[in-house]
This record gives C-alpha cells, sequence and structure tokens, in this order.
C-alpha cells in the first residue's frame, strides 16, 4: 500500500513539474510574441485585413508632327489571383481554363512561381472581354481568390501601318525587372518591347500606384483602407513624333498585297523620319493581352516574314542605287572629271575569261560619268570599280554611312556590310578570292549589303549639300510646363567636293528628266528632283526594285528609299511608290506650282 501511495505522489510531482515547465514555456511564448515578435505577428495580421492592389499608370500619348493621335490608350479588363485565398490552384486553374482559353497548366503555373506575394494579385489573363468577367462574376464560388481590374492597355492601329515603327509593350519580364528595380519599375508592368515604345519607355511608362484596401478574414473587400494613404499612379509623357500618319497610311496603299518591302522617308534638314513603312505589316494589339500560342505561330510560320523590320533590319544589295558612291569616289579620286571616258558599252566587258553583261545587251556607247549615270551603264561601272580598287571602295562606302549603324531611335538597326580586303582574306585566306569581286561591287552587287535607311540617309545627305543627319523619330516630348522639342544631330559628313556633289546631283536630277533617263516614266510635273533606279539580283528568286530620291532638287524637304521585294525593274516597280510619295508630300506643303495659268501649264508640260 506504501508503495503505491508513493508512486501515486511520485506521479503527481511529475506531473506538476510538467504543467509548471508547461505554463513556463507559454508564458515565454507569450511574452517573445508580445514584446520580440510583436512586429511580425502585427505585420501578418495586418496582411490578412490589407490587400495591396497596383493601379497601372497609363502610359503617354503618341502623336505624329501633325497633332493626330497614333497610339493610346483603351479601359481594359485584367483577371488577377491572389493566392493565399486560393485552397485548390489545380482546380481553379482548370477552371479559369474553359473561360479564359489559356492552357490550365501556365495558369497554374504562373500562379505557383508567385505565390510569395500571399496577399498581392497576380496577373494572370490581361484585355479580357467584359462577357468574361460577367462569367466569372455569376460563378464567383467557382472561383475563389480571382478578382478583376480595370485597367488601361495599348490600342494601336489595327491595320498594323505603323507597328514596326511604334513597336508594342509586353509585361515586364523577371530578368528585366532584376535589373530595372532601381527605377521604381514593379512587378506586372508594362514596358516597351520593341520600336518607339521600347526606345522611348523612360517618357511613356510613368510609375505605377498602390492602393490599400480593408478586407474580411473571407477576402471580401470593407472598403479603403483609413489609416495608409494610397499612393496614386503617376501617367506617362505624351510625346510627338515627326512621322506623318497620312503620308505613312498613303505609302503603304502604294504596294500591292502580293508584294514585300519598305518605304523610308526623312527630312534632309534634320533627319526627321516621315515615313516608315516595312510589309507585310503585323497587327501589335495581339500583344496587349496574352499572347495566344495559335497567333505567335501563325506570325512565325508566315513566309513574307511580318515581323520582320525590313527598313532597319532588311540587308539587300542596293544595285545600281550604289553607282552614285562609286562615281562620287572616282571623282574624288582623280581617277575621272565629267568628260573622261572609258572603252565604249557593247553590251558585255571581259573580265579575263568571263563576260560580263551590262543590263541593255544593245550596249550604250562611249559615255561621260553623267551619261552613265543616267542611263545606269553598267559596264562603265565595270571599269570605274577596277580603278578604284577594294581599299578606295571601302573608304568611300563607309564615309557615306555604309557598314555601321545610323543611330536611329528604335532598337535592332542592322550595319549592312560593306566588305574589305580584311574581310575577303578571313572568309575566302589571305589572297585566295577572286580579283573579279571588285567589278560586281561597283555596281552594287555582291557582297555589299545596306539597309533602306542607309539609302535614304545617303541620298539626304546628297541633296542637302554633304550633311549626313541622324535619323529619328522623336520631335518632342510635352511634360506639365513645357514641350522639349528634340535636336538635329549631324553623324557624319559626304566625302565629297562641291564640284563632284554638283556633278552627282546633275545625273541624278537626268535619271527623271533626260530622254535616256531610267526612271523619266516617274518624274513629276511642275518640279524637279533627283533619284536613281536600282534592280538587285536575288538568289530565291526575282529580282528587288530599288529607287531612292530626294526633292525638290534645289532645296530638299524630302527623301525617300524604297526597296520592292523580288517586283523586277527599280524604274517599274520602286520608280513609281516614290514618285507617288514626293507628290503626295510636296502637295501637302503646296511646292508643287497649281497651273492656274496657262503660261503655268505649259512650263510645268514642259517639265
Amino acid at each position: 500500500m506504501t508503495h503505491l501511495s508513493l508512486t501515486s505522489e511520485s506521479r503527481a510531482r511529475i506531473l506538476g513539474v510538467v504543467f509548471g515547465v508547461f505554463l513556463l514555456l507559454l508564458a515565454v511564448r507569450l511574452f517573445l510574441m508580445q514584446t520580440v515578435e510583436h512586429d511580425k505577428f502585427y505585420l501578418m495580421s495586418e496582411e490578412n485585413r490589407i490587400r495591396i492592389v497596383p493601379e497601372a499608370a497609363f502610359r503617354g500619348i503618341v502623336y505624329d508632327r501633325n497633332g493626330e493621335v497614333i497610339v493610346e490608350n483603351k479601359p481594359s479588363y485584367t483577371i488577377s489571383a491572389i493566392p493565399n485565398e486560393i485552397d485548390d490552384v489545380e482546380s481553379v486553374s482548370k477552371r479559369l481554363a474553359e473561360i479564359l482559353l489559356i492552357p490550365d497548366t501556365v495558369l497554374a503555373r504562373r500562379i505557383y512561381n508567385e505565390r510569395f506575394r500571399r496577399y498581392r494579385p497576380i496577373r494572370i489573363a490581361r484585355s479580357v472581354s467584359f462577357e468574361t468577367i460577367c462569367k466569372i462574376e455569376e460563378n464567383a464560388s467557382k472561383y475563389p481568390g480571382i478578382i478583376f481590374q480595370l485597367e488601361p492597355a495599348r490600342k494601336y492601329p489595327s491595320d498594323g501601318v505603323v507597328s514596326h515603327a511604334v513597336g508594342y509593350t509586353r509585361e515586364i519580364s523577371e530578368e528585366q525587372l532584376e535589373k530595372m528595380k532601381a527605377q521604381g519599375v514593379n512587378r506586372g508592368t508594362d514596358i516597351g518591347s520593341e520600336g518607339i515604345e521600347k526606345y522611348w519607355d523612360q517618357y511613356l511608362r510613368g510609375r505605377d500606384g498602390i492602393s490599400y484596401f480593408e478586407i474580411t478574414a473571407e477576402g471580401k473587400i470593407l472598403g479603403s483602407l483609413e489609416e495608409k494613404e494610397d499612393i496614386p499612379a503617376e501617367p506617362g509623357r505624351d510625346i510627338i513624333l515627326s512621322l506623318d500618319n497620312d503620308l505613312q497610311h498613303y505609302a503603304a496603299s502604294l504596294f500591292e498585297d502580293t508584294l514585300a518591302g519598305a518605304c523610308v522617308a526623312l527630312d534632309p534638314r534634320n533627319g526627321e523620319i516621315l515615313t516608315f513603312v516595312s510589309v507585310p505589316t503585323y497587327d501589335a494589339n495581339i500583344f496587349t493581352g496574352v499572347l495566344r500560342k495559335k497567333d505567335w505561330d501563325k506570325l512565325l510560320a508566315d513566309e513574307h516574314k511580318p515581323l520582320l523590320n525590313r527598313v532597319i533590319k532588311g540587308e539587300y544589295p542596293p544595285g545600281s542605287t550604289y553607282k552614285l558612291i562609286v562615281g562620287g569616289a572616282g571623282l574624288e579620286e582623280g581617277i575621272i572629271d565629267r568628260n573622261t571616258k572609258f572603252a565604249a558599252c557593247r553590251g558585255g566587258y571581259r573580265f579575263g575569261n568571263r563576260v560580263f553583261h551590262c543590263w541593255d545587251l544593245g550596249g550604250h556607247g562611249a559615255l561621260g560619268i553623267v551619261g552613265a549615270i543616267i542611263q545606269s551603264c553598267d559596264i562603265y561601272f565595270y571599269q570605274m570599280g577596277q580603278k578604284l580598287g577594294y581599299e578606295k571602295y571601302a573608304e568611300y562606302s563607309q564615309k557615306c554611312g555604309f557598314g555601321s549603324k545610323t543611330g536611329i531611335d528604335i532598337p535592332g538597326e542592322m550595319s549592312g556590310l560593306v566588305p574589305t580586303i580584311e574581310w575577303y582574306d578571313k572568309r575566302y585566306g589571305k589572297g585566295k578570292w577572286p580579283k573579279s569581286l571588285i567589278i560586281n561591287l561597283s555596281i552594287g552587287q555582291g557582297e555589299i549589303l545596306t539597309t533602306p535607311l542607309q539609302l535614304a540617309n545617303f541620298y539626304a545627305a546628297l541633296g542637302n549639300g554633304g550633311k549626313l543627319y541622324r535619323p529619328h523619330f522623336l520631335k518632342a516630348v510635352l511634360t506639365e510646363k513645357d514641350t522639349i522639342l528634340t535636336k538635329a544631330e549631324i553623324i557624319g559628313q559626304l566625302p565629297f567636293s562641291d564640284s563632284t556633289m554638283a556633278i552627282l546631283k546633275e545625273a541624278s536630277i537626268g535619271v527623271l528628266y533626260d530622254e535616256h533617263g531610267t526612271a523619266r516614266g516617274s518624274k513629276i510635273k511642275g518640279i524637279k528632283y533627283g533619284g536613281k533606279t536600282g534592280t538587285a539580283q536575288n538568289p530565291h528568286g526575282n529580282e528587288h526594285a530599288l529607287f531612292c530620291a530626294f526633292a525638290p532638287a534645289e532645296d530638299p524637304v524630302i527623301a525617300v528609299a524604297v526597296i520592292a521585294e523580288r517586283a523586277g525593274h527599280g524604274s517599274e516597280a520602286a520608280a513609281p511608290i516614290v514618285s507617288k510619295v514626293i507628290k503626295r508630300y510636296l502637295d501637302k506643303l503646296e511646292l508643287i506650282p497649281k497651273p492656274d495659268s496657262v503660261k503655268t501649264m505649259i512650263q510645268a508640260e514642259a517639265d
């Protein structure tokens, strides 16, 4: 009995000690929670009753040079998920997938990847239709933790005519976020992804805001949180571009539906870009929401490559448009003067055991430099190229702006290619390349590659007296108090003397107004302008057609370069497009005289 009594007392003491220790631990834990860990648990309790909702900033409006809106914003529904309020991510994702037409695995992965954002909304679908929002609202119990917000989204012209110029926006990626955190950019922010939207994103983007709401444990919003002040969003800056939207659409309309190519027009006085057309186009609006795989695959599969920005990324042999560079180099080096004649053109030129033909197999006879440019005689330039040589060919090409980027204010510009002796040695082995390559180079064929923008910039400089300007879109930035205008920037000077420039301009005018000019069918009554046709061989099909020009000849206000891929001769496919673009623009500026009298009409007919 005594033994049992002692055992009971021992057990009681042990239980007492255990209970005492438990109370002590509980007291210590309560003390820690109320003192040391107070801030931590206070924050958790606050998070349970506070919902932090980002407020997307309106991006700046984009205007053309005449004040016409090119890119604006539109209201758009965004669907977001709050991870802490979703118990079964897979089930909710499957239900959403049925109405959003987005794979449930994509939706679930998005939520899981950002589940650390327990109480902050995660955007999972953008530019959602009102009908979809109604479906979610009507069956809210099936979509716990799913909310929707009204946010601004970009609205681009649906015809896609300006898409290659303005680009589009996309939600910032994790990699970009790491680089841009210091700029106050948050997860979910839209940033420019291509074109002007990307290059001038710093002005257009603005700064997102934050709204604070008080919620119940079930996630129901009670109202704004009184003790915490919202941070309003700051809209981006509006900008004015040098683009003429009317001229842009007109230029694009001149390309037949079956054609691919580019048309770029500059103001030779300052480098402002007036038109920037790359065809075929694409609708940039498909990027404003969640890009559907079928839309992306369709773009990639299109053999006409609508995503290729041909103005700055298309690299083409310039064909005979390059003869002015070769001719100018020959004049500057003293190889020729305006009266120098080489062996007469009989339709072919023998070099070694090979005959190089002229485009006119009947021949042009003996010509000087002006006549050779006007009639685009290949035989004349074959001989010129041999005398000029590779080193001088490359030197003058580079000084005229070829083989390097112009510095245009959109990303992705290509440099083209000016082959040098070093380049050939690297490609073929030192001294192991055929010396006949200069013959093709002299007529803009062979390894020489240019972009339409480089050609337009050269012809703009030819028209303005030799200044190479940096081509640019941005004309002005609008602020709350002022308008910040951009300044023209000279990036180079053509390596030609005044006398050489005069000869080249005379020849380029003759291309249109001489009876033998290759583009005489594209002259404009009432004015004179200068230009040069080009027909570039294409190993993948029919020749590319080119034409470059500046107008009016005496004091140019526009320079245009056009390439029509696989369209044949430059005089037939490209020159008419350039002529119409120039006439449209000069008519707007009232620089083409009106035939308001018999005398004026007679003079116009004579011109």
